[in-house]
């Protein structure tokens, strides 16, 4: 089927979707590599390219259309705030389920961090 499963925060970390996914949701991983399978090929099925991904400690996000759109990402000092804006049916031959899912990233600008510390820390 092809397409792109991960995100990627400015060089600073990966975001891979897994299962379960659908046309209201997408769980994303964090950080985590996929290993590459060898082919499989008989008589009545062939798959090329195929990954497999374990999640092990890995932090993931729930992403929900509905009231879960919204999370917010930290690493090494660096906040981002990645969003699911829409999901997208693909009409594709051959593909029962071919969804597109659209997010949009942003970081925190120092003055942002900033005030994100010192709302935090008055809870």
């Amino acid at each position: 089927m092809g397409g792109n499963d991960r995100l990627n925060l400015d060089n600073a970390i990966t975001l891979k979707s897994i299962p379960p996914y659908n046309e209201q949701s997408i769980t994303m991983l964090v950080g985590v590599v996929p290993i590459e399978e060898q082919p499989i090929k008989n008589k009545s099925f062939e798959a090329t390219a195929i990954q497999t991904t374990y999640p092990g400690e890995s932090p993931k996000y729930n992403f929900n259309i509905f009231n879960q759109k919204t999370h917010q990402i930290t690493t090494n000092g660096r906040i981002f705030i990645v969003t699911l804006n829409k999901v997208r049916k693909i009409p594709l031959q051959n593909v029962s389920l071919a969804l597109e899912y659209e997010f949009s990233i942003s970081e925190l600008s120092l003055l942002d961090k900033i005030k994100y510390f010192f709302k935090n820390i008055s809870k």
